[in-house]
């Protein structure tokens, strides 16, 4: 329903969302996601590490071995997918 109104809004020549701060918005965006990558990327290298430790040398052997620990990837774990 939502998007059916702003495809007619659109049609019209409206501009929809606020492009006042966009630019601050945008700047809040990347320091949002790259703080959630980081957190990210502290909680999982330890576990890589021990998986490489334990012999799994190949993409696939690692994603195995995180798979099997129930480690999600970025994009699952944020609600990207």
């Amino acid at each position: 329903m939502l998007a059916e109104v702003a495809e007619v809004e659109t049609r019209k020549g409206a501009k929809l969302g606020n492009r006042t701060n966009l630019v601050e918005a945008q700047a809040k965006g990347v320091v949002a996601n790259r703080a959630a990558v980081d957190a990210l990327a502290a909680n999982v290298l330890p576990v890589l590490r021990q998986i490489q430790a334990s012999g799994a040398t190949t993409l696939r052997a690692i994603a195995e071995a995180l798979n099997a620990r129930g480690i999600r990837t970025a994009r699952v774990a944020s609600g990207l997918l």
